[in-house]
Parts: structure tokens; C-alpha cells; sequence
């Protein structure tokens, strides 16, 4: 068995640029497994998941604001990518709105990080109220019908106060390195 030693720091910065490193990362990742569907919170660069022979992982990698946010669907591999668009948070009215669809016509769900301390008071889609379900402490699920034409509104309302992210310096280094497990007799 082997296991993967990821810094997620890295990940972060490369997968928006090769050629720029910043100064400062978020103290706490939000790492969502589109597979388990489990969210993982990492504090610091450094996470380690095993890495099982003959298999693959699919994750989300989110910086934790400290107020709702997507981390992922169930419909595809982009986590959102292709499902959502212009998902904005609205800090004086608590509200995360954007815009969804299934993932080539297909059902789909998205998964939204909700911090400690807030509470999803209202959801809709399409116009109509809906009851998203916490999946986990922290997850709340959204589930979207098959939408063949233009992406439809989706909306959450929250109540509570969201937190404030805190930044530490970025650490620098590979993005990753394989480890062997060995199992003690």
C-alpha cells in the first residue's frame, strides 16, 4: 500500500499558474472527495491519502472563507465546472445564488461547504422552493433535476455569521511526493 503526501499549497498555485507563487495561503483547505463524497478539512499545506493500487481519486480543492461555498457535484469529474456558473455570495443579504444544470442533461447534485455557526434557512431552484439535506456536519446537498436548455437559478439563504479566513505563509515545495506503507507483523 502506498500513500500520496500532497501540498495542497502547490496544488492550489499550479493549478492556476505555473510561473506565480504567492505569499500566503488559506490556514484551512476544504478538500471534497467526488468518489466518497466526504469532505476532508486540512489545516495547513500538508495531507496524506492513501493511494490504494489500481485505483484513482477525484477531489475538490476549495480555500475555506469561512462562509458557504460549492465544493463539488456528483455530475462531473470539473466539480462544477461545467455544471454551475456565476455562483456569487452575497455578504449583506447571506445569499449564495448562481446558475446550474446537469451535467449533459443528467441529474446532478451540488455539495456547499456551511461553516459552524450558520444554518441554510431557505433554498430554491428554478424559482421554487426546495429542501437541500445535510449530508455530513458541514455538507449541505442540493439536488438538481435533469435541465436539458439554459441553466436555471439556484439560491441559498443562510443565517449566522461567517467567519473570517485566515491566511499563513505559503509553503513552498513539491506538490507531491508517493510514500510506501509497510504493515508490521
Amino acid at each position: 500500500m502506498q500513500q500520496i503526501r500532497l501540498n495542497l499549497d502547490e496544488v492550489a498555485a499550479r493549478s492556476r499558474s505555473w510561473d506565480q507563487q504567492p505569499k500566503e495561503s488559506p490556514a484551512t483547505w476544504l478538500l471534497w472527495d467526488f468518489w466518497m463524497q466526504k469532505l476532508t478539512k486540512v489545516d495547513g499545506a500538508s495531507l496524506a491519502i492513501p493511494a490504494p493500487s489500481k485505483s484513482c481519486g477525484v477531489f475538490s480543492l476549495r480555500a475555506d472563507l469561512g462562509r458557504p461555498l460549492l465544493l463539488g457535484t456528483s455530475g462531473h469529474f470539473s466539480q462544477g465546472k461545467l455544471e454551475t456558473q456565476n455562483i456569487t455570495w452575497n455578504p449583506q443579504q447571506g445569499s449564495l445564488v448562481g446558475r446550474v444544470r446537469g451535467n449533459g442533461g443528467e441529474p446532478t447534485t451540488l455539495f456547499f461547504h456551511v461553516p459552524a455557526g450558520m444554518t441554510c434557512k431557505a433554498a430554491s431552484l428554478g424559482y421554487d422552493q426546495v429542501a437541500p439535506k445535510i449530508v455530513e456536519p458541514g455538507v449541505l446537498a442540493l439536488d438538481v433535476p435533469a435541465v436539458r436548455e439554459d441553466p436555471i437559478p439556484f439560491a441559498l439563504q443562510f443565517t449566522g455569521t461567517p467567519g473570517k479566513p485566515t491566511m499563513r505563509p505559503f509553503a513552498a515545495g513539491p506538490v507531491g511526493e508517493v510514500q510506501s506503507l509497510t504493515s508490521e507483523k
